[in-house]
């Protein structure tokens, strides 16, 4: 108190706290109150970027997964193609695979220096079938067969080429060309089956 005036000093309050002191106060409680919200914030930015980190490696984890789901099933499907050729090694099969005759027709025409028109109409007169044809170009008869496996296994190895059959496939067609050396019946069994691809059949 100012014994002059008799008054209190303004810096002084009831509890005894001074005016500046309050103040600092209260700017200690206004910095707490910041800090504090920072703090919230700084873990709603945290909780919000782990959310987002996780449902972006779940997305890549099923996008693994179903990539692996795919290539089983193309695995799968390539085995079970595999497979079912494996049904043609000891009978024909009900219908030859376009491709196939065609690369066998056309590289028995030019070995035997005619058309796929010419050797047709050749096995178009009685009597006539490509075994004959094939002879009167200048093979001997013990030379035919062997002629033809091997423009057969050449036609097997186009369709590899191509992506049409895979290399089991073609080995299992070969087996069942090959089956035709071992007896005169089946030689004759393949001279026809041949002789069909030129007439249509």
């Amino acid at each position: 108190m100012n014994r002059q005036t008799g008054q209190v000093p303004e810096e002084t309050i009831k509890n005894g706290e001074t005016m500046e002191e309050r103040k600092l106060s209260k700017d200690n409680e206004r910095r707490m109150i910041r800090w504090r919200f920072l703090a919230l914030l700084l873990s709603g930015v945290v909780i919000i970027l782990g959310s987002v980190l996780l449902v972006a490696f779940w997305q890549m984890h099923g996008q693994q997964i179903s990539h692996s789901n795919a290539t089983l099933a193309t695995t799968e499907t390539q085995t079970s193609n595999s497979t079912s050729g494996s049904s043609q090694i000891n009978g024909a099969p009900s219908t030859w695979p376009a491709q196939y005759k065609n690369a066998a027709k056309q590289e028995i025409a030019t070995e035997l220096n005619l058309s796929i028109d010419q050797i047709k109409e050749k096995l178009s007169h009685p009597q006539v079938s490509l075994f004959e044809v094939t002879t009167g170009q200048g093979f001997q008869p013990n030379q035919v067969f062997p002629f033809w496996l091997n423009v057969l296994q050449d036609a097997g190895n186009f369709m590899i080429k191509t992506g049409t059959w895979t290399p089991q496939q073609a080995e299992n067609y070969w087996d069942y060309w090959s089956n035709h050396q071992k007896s005169a019946s089946e030689e004759k069994s393949m001279d026809a089956e041949l002789s069909a691809w030129f007439t249509g059949g």
